[in-house]
């Protein structure tokens, strides 16, 4: 991993020992409850691998604006069914985001770029982790609307 990259990864309090690339496989795709890409190319490329995975396939910033214009409340607590759960309130909403004036669900891909196009990709995708971690977290409280 680009080390710009694992230091953002690090600073949204990931964590990137043991990160290995890998290519995208059908089974992959198939055994997910949620598959979550950067650009909705990568989305396409996803579900062409398992066409059924487009109910549960999605950008990171349009999960960030589907999920945090719904009520998580009333999902499992159960780590597995709760990401089920979560995918299909994304799901359901869909339809919603043409109306949001959501300028773009694609992450800017930084890699062998300036580092402005780094601190870019960290604007777009901070709010939305923040959001899925809340959605992801059972009795957290998150504000809501689109990720930026």
């Amino acid at each position: 991993m680009d080390e710009r990259a694992a230091q953002i990864l690090s600073d949204l309090g990931g964590d990137a020992d043991g990160f290995v690339a890998r290519h995208l496989e059908p089974r992959m795709v198939a055994e997910g409850s949620l598959v979550l890409t950067a650009t909705r190319e990568h989305r396409a490329a996803a579900v062409r691998l398992h066409p059924p995975a487009m109910r549960h396939t999605f950008t990171i910033l349009e999960l960030a604006a589907l999920l945090g214009a719904v009520d998580t409340a009333s999902l499992t607590l159960d780590p597995t069914g709760r990401i089920a759960g979560l995918a299909q309130l994304a799901r359901e909403g869909r339809g919603r985001l043409a109306g949001q004036g959501l300028e773009s669900i694609d992450i800017v891909d930084p890699f062998r770029r300036p580092d402005d196009v780094y601190e870019l990709m960290r604007e777009q995708i901070a709010p939305a982790i923040d959001i899925i971690r809340a959605a992801l977290t059972p009795g957290t409280e998150h504000a809501g609307g689109r990720p930026g």
